[in-house]
């Protein structure tokens, strides 16, 4: 939860380089060509729904899909600026040479950019807002909030120009500023000091336009710029420079941009909206002027993470345990979101002392012996029913007030399906219905992995299979939805309320192609089933009123993109 940061408008301004320069080709022969290509991040992992346009003709665009793909059609022969730009606000920009009737293929890297910070003051007023802002030879603006403060964002590191103005006032141009990657760049105060007049010749208009009685006036058949994919002003450009600020510049919410493509104004990104208010942070969370307000909410996150031993090969750069702490991390300033951790193999061990605040540098949860772990077996059943325990008790030790604002985000991970399964069975004599020659006769269970290897339950250490109890079913889909049944249950009136989440983390793409080089073995040493997998962690997120969530092997395991608001 990130404090408020002042910022308008936004522009994105990217270093440029050259694609596709190497054909022997007239670029302006006539037709016009494809871009194609890739849009990835500089860890070099796709990047899904960035935006890919054309800069001096938005109306060409395209969104990259779940393998970071693009395709770029019609775009007429010649050199262009191809911008891609992600929704959290990462991005680059390159010059493509199109050529008639081919195909240019580039892949694009998004990276982080610097900030460039300043502020416009006019000559006698009190209000000094609605002044455009941009750095020349780019099609990216911003305009001044009332104080007359600025944020250009996105800018990538080099030397730029920047230029100022507001009608009835003279316009300015700095020297050029630098900034490196990452930088926030402050600027000098920039004033602008009244004009008596617009223009005294048609000469100090611009293109299309004539002075009449000192103010600059299209020509018949001209306008600004309006976003209609049309080239209103004349100047061969398409919808140019057309962004405005949306969301809310409140609290704890930043406001994003909305930038013209196709005609018309897209979604708003890259704000931070307004979320639950939560208590004890000192921080407008909803964004209503108000903080930790009566209504407020204390938010309970519980993990409970697969640490079996197939992790080793579907999560081998423990991945699971960066995403636990990237949530951690990201609540470090709400005192009132608080943490329990459950691991689970072969044992279920509950990580943390109740529910409690972290800061992500707990060894005995984020370390070896914690969610890094790998170990043998699947114990559904057991980490649920741990995991019911915890939040039971934390309920009963809270006041009425706190758990009736009180929210409980469970959150549940893992890469298979519950080994063992067992099932009541009789161990004599063989003509009963339930017999099995591996019965336990004094558990009246049998245990399997994998469906056909029986589990010798005499050889149980302390600690394994905790859950495991005489006559009843364990680790079955019906018994598993059971016992998540059981959590759900404990949100009544006394409660906010309660959400099981599933994820489903698995070496194969939606398209079953390999995402690590171990996938094969890893199938094959441990069984995995992912279609009886998905299947059930998507019924256990039902019953928990949760949302299901598929993670593909070595890609980022992003528990972020959970709602933790209250419904």
């Amino acid at each position: 939860m990130a404090r408020k940061s002042m910022r308008l408008v936004v522009g994105i301004v990217w270093a440029l380089a050259s694609a596709c320069a190497d054909l022997q080709q007239d670029p302006l022969d006539q037709g016009t060509g494809t871009i194609q290509g890739a849009v990835k991040n500089d860890e070099g992992q796709a990047v899904e729904a960035a935006l890919v346009y054309i800069l001096s003709d938005v109306s060409l665009f395209a969104e990259s899909d779940e393998s970071g793909a693009f395709v770029l059609e019609s775009v007429p022969a010649g050199t262009h600026t191809l911008v891609a730009v992600s929704e959290s606000g990462l991005g680059t920009s390159i010059e493509v040479t199109v050529f008639g009737h081919k195909t240019c293929e580039v892949d694009l890297t998004l990276t982080e950019a610097g900030r460039l910070i300043g502020s416009v003051t006019l000559e006698g007023e009190q209000d000094h807002q609605g002044s455009l802002v941009y750095l020349p030879g780019t099609s990216f603006i911003g305009y001044t909030n009332a104080a007359g403060a600025f944020i250009l964002f996105g800018v990538a590191p080099g030397c730029y120009g920047l230029h100022a103005e507001h009608p009835g006032f003279l316009s300015r141009d700095l020297e050029p500023v630098c900034i490196q990657a990452g930088q926030d760049r402050t600027l000098q105060e920039i004033t602008l000091l009244r004009s008596a007049a617009e223009c005294a010749a048609d000469e100090d208009c611009g293109l299309h336009q004539g002075c009449r009685q000192g103010r600059c006036v299209y020509e018949e058949g001209y306008s600004d710029e309006t976003c209609n994919g049309e080239d209103d002003d004349g100047d061969g450009l398409v919808d140019e420079g057309l962004a405005r600020a949306c969301g809310i510049d409140e609290g704890a919410c930043e406001p994003g941009v909305s930038q013209c493509l196709g005609g018309v104004m897209s979604a708003c990104m890259w704000e931070v909206g307004p979320e639950t208010e939560i208590c004890d942070d000192e921080l407008d969370n909803d964004c209503d002027g108000q903080t930790d307000e009566p209504d407020c909410t204390y938010v309970k996150v519980q993990f409970i993470v697969d640490c079996s031993g197939s992790m080793q090969m579907t999560d081998e750069d423990n991945l699971r345990v960066q995403g636990v702490r990237e949530v951690v991390e990201h609540f470090a300033a709400s005192p009132g979101v608080v943490f329990s951790v459950v691991k689970f193999n072969m044992r279920v061990q509950v990580l943390t002392d109740g529910f409690t605040r972290l800061n992500g540098d707990e060894l005995e949860v984020f370390g070896p012996e914690g969610l890094m772990e790998a170990d043998s077996m699947t114990d559904y059943a057991g980490a649920l029913i741990a995991a019911r325990e915890e939040i039971a008790r934390d309920i009963q030790a809270a006041d009425p007030a706190t758990a009736a604002r009180t929210k409980y985000m469970v959150v549940f991970l893992s890469d298979g399906k519950p080994e063992p399964v067992c099932d009541t069975c009789a161990s004599e004599p063989p003509e009963h219905p339930d017999y099995d020659p591996h019965c336990d006769a004094d558990l009246g269970v049998v245990c399997y992995l994998n469906d056909d290897i029986a589990l010798d339950l005499g050889l149980l250490q302390p600690g394994e299979l905790p859950g495991l109890q005489p006559h009843n079913a364990y680790n079955t889909d019906a018994r598993v939805l059971e016992l998540v049944d059981a959590i759900a249950a404990l949100d009544d009136e006394s409660v906010g309320e309660i959400q099981l989440h599933t994820g489903y983390l698995y070496c194969r793409d939606e398209h079953g192609n390999p995402t690590t080089p171990t996938c094969s073995a890893a199938e094959q040493a441990y069984g995995l089933d992912p279609e009886a997998s998905r299947a059930l962690l998507r019924a256990m997120a039902e019953h928990g009123h949760g949302s299901f969530t598929f993670y593909t092997s070595g890609s980022p395991i992003d528990f972020l993109q959970l709602d933790y608001s209250v419904d």
